[in-house]
């Protein structure tokens, strides 16, 4: 007997969330020591930095499961209490810095951002919930990712090209595919394409270009080829918010040269690199 798809549907969107809650715990305990960076933020961008932190140190967390054959639901639940019981014990502090006031005469913009995230958030998300079709989605990432589960391990494959390629990407995908399987990944994807806007608002507000930062979010956020590749298990759209969480990093390291950033910018670089070899121009410039 098929399950009902409102099972179906409440197990792809635990799936995600668990993933990106999971990450973004031990995003936030990895933060916390780290308290010259946490002053260094405010409390939207330790939000956003503590997501990307966390993702990547999921991914590694995943890979060591998975190199030590222990891939099984049991060992990702267990790595979910364990990031939010060092959340607990590390992570409960926030950034440092105020928020800024928001812009004057600024509703208009904040006001097109909102509809646009709402209308088009919500037409990626369904089709996000749609069977997965993408050719490179199906074959390479959570083909990969299919098969190291099923094996509960990383599985040497000579057959492939595709799996002598980066895989931080994948290693998210298989803690999200044990929970969701392969809608599950999809929506860890699609988070990235939110992270991502975000991240070009509180920059640009960072800055002091408030508008700048909505026309770049409402631009990137709202193109045909950014939306139908967020809606498949790709890793275009987590490659873009690492490349631009980097250059983030560096900015806010710029200002106040504290050598406690760098295990911080070293980890986001690594882990673009890590997702697609084509961030070794951003690691390099780094």
């Amino acid at each position: 007997m098929e399950p009902h798809w409102s099972y179906l549907l409440a197990r792809e969107l635990f799936a995600a969330a668990l993933t990106l809650a999971t990450a973004s715990l031990l995003g936030r305990a990895l933060l916390g020591p780290l308290r010259r960076v946490r002053a260094a933020l405010t409390p939207s961008e330790h939000c956003l930095f503590s997501f990307g932190i966390g993702a990547a140190a999921l991914s590694f967390a995943v890979l060591a499961l998975a190199v030590a054959h222990l891939a099984y639901d049991a060992a990702f639940w267990a790595l979910a209490v364990l990031s939010a019981s060092a959340w607990f014990r590390w992570g409960r502090k926030r950034g440092g810095e105020a928020e800024p006031p928001p812009l004057e005469g600024g509703w208009v913009w904040r006001g097109a951002w909102y509809v646009a995230f709402c209308v088009y958030g919500w037409l990626y998300l369904v089709n996000a919930l749609a069977p997965e079709i993408g050719s490179d989605s199906l074959g390479y990432h959570l083909g990969l990712v299919f098969r190291y589960y099923r094996d509960h391990q990383l599985t040497p494959i000579t057959t492939s090209i595709y799996a002598f390629l980066s895989q931080g990407a994948e290693m998210l995908y298989l803690f999200a595919f044990a929970f969701g399987r392969h809608d599950g990944p999809k929506l860890v994807h699609l988070a990235f394409l939110f992270g991502g806007a975000q991240g070009l608002i509180l920059l640009a507000r960072r800055a002091g270009y408030h508008r700048a930062g909505y026309l770049a979010a409402l631009l990137y956020f709202c193109s045909p080829v950014v939306g139908n590749d967020a809606i498949t298990a790709y890793n275009d759209c987590m490659l873009a918010f690492y490349q631009l969480l980097l250059f983030y990093g560096l900015i806010v390291w710029n200002q106040r040269r504290d050598a406690q950033w760098a295990p911080v910018l070293g980890a986001l670089a690594g882990f673009g690199f890590g997702i697609k070899f084509t961030a070794v121009f951003a690691a390099a410039g780094a």
